[in-house]
């Protein structure tokens, strides 16, 4: 009996304990759990100005209890899209133009992450140059440029997408 105590005992000291650090004050953030990866997407604050850099922090962590691998496929690891209000699919924070990398393994710890600020000057790749966004509402959906080792029953990775995190550009 005494055993079991001291397991629930541990066991609710781990699942009270946050996974992730709390977000600075004011901050926003959303996250997706898949499998072993948690994957998140979070910015300093709700509104911005035309022409102001947002810095869009991204991180995925292993919550496996082992180790568990990873197989990028471009030199970055992280991306968002964005949507206008009506949740039209405006572009990439890469512009889907990301040099593609040799598949090497990337393993992580059980409890190991892989944090990435990207800059963002609130503008999207266009045909020539880049757009920048007028002001009115937007959405941000954070994803990773890269698959899993094991296939899913398509045999193609399963996407690891966060839900959308809202911003107003003033």
């Amino acid at each position: 009996m005494r055993r079991f105590s001291l397991l629930f005992m541990v066991l609710g000291a781990v699942l009270a304990t946050p996974a992730w650090p709390s977000p600075p004050h004011g901050s926003l953030r959303v996250s997706v759990r898949s499998e072993q990866f948690e994957l998140s997407l979070s910015v300093p604050r709700a509104e911005y100005s035309t022409g102001e850099t947002v810095p869009v922090a991204m991180s995925l962590r292993n919550v496996a209890p082992e180790a568990v691998t990873f197989m990028p496929a471009a030199v970055w690891l992280f991306d968002f899209a964005v949507y206008d209000a009506s949740g039209r699919h405006l572009g990439t924070w890469t512009g889907g133009n990301v040099p593609l990398a040799l598949a090497r393994p990337l393993a992580l710890q059980a409890g190991e992450a892989i944090e990435e600020t990207l800059s963002w000057d609130l503008s999207l790749r266009g045909l020539d140059r880049r757009r920048p966004l007028s002001p009115g509402g937007y959405a941000l959906e954070g994803f990773l440029l890269g698959g899993r080792d094991q296939p899913s029953e398509s045999g193609y990775p399963r996407p690891i997408i966060t839900p959308r995190l809202s911003i107003t550009v003033r």
